[in-house]
């Protein structure tokens, strides 16, 4: 995992990292089993944190990224949760995993 985000190794200090995004990164974000895990718990977060879809969205999305969400940001959620809801007939929790999972993958939320 160290080697796929781009990880100095421990030998010697480095004072910055240059940024990189790969598209093993975002393989490893959204199939590694940690990562999974991590979307899950981040999903019962989410849950947890109030009754109505909107702010659970922007609380997710808060805690990853550490930036309230745009009104675009917030409304592409949405849509993501009530397809993964009508049409992939996913449990709501299991739908809040998967939009966990892609706010993991937002460059917001990479730390490079």
């Amino acid at each position: 995992m160290f080697a796929t985000f781009d990880a100095p190794s421990r030998e010697l200090c480095q004072q910055r990292r240059l940024p990189s995004n790969t598209p093993l990164q975002a393989l490893t974000l959204l199939n590694d089993t940690v990562f999974d895990e991590c979307a899950r718990s981040l999903a019962q977060r989410m849950a947890n944190s109030s009754d109505q879809l909107a702010e659970q969205l922007a609380y997710g999305y808060w805690i990853t990224t550490s930036q309230h969400p745009s009104q675009e940001a917030l409304s592409e959620l949405t849509q993501l949760y009530d397809r993964l809801r009508n049409r992939e007939k996913s449990s709501a929790e299991d739908a809040l995993g998967v939009v966990a999972s892609v706010l993991f993958n937002l460059d917001a939320a990479l730390t490079k």
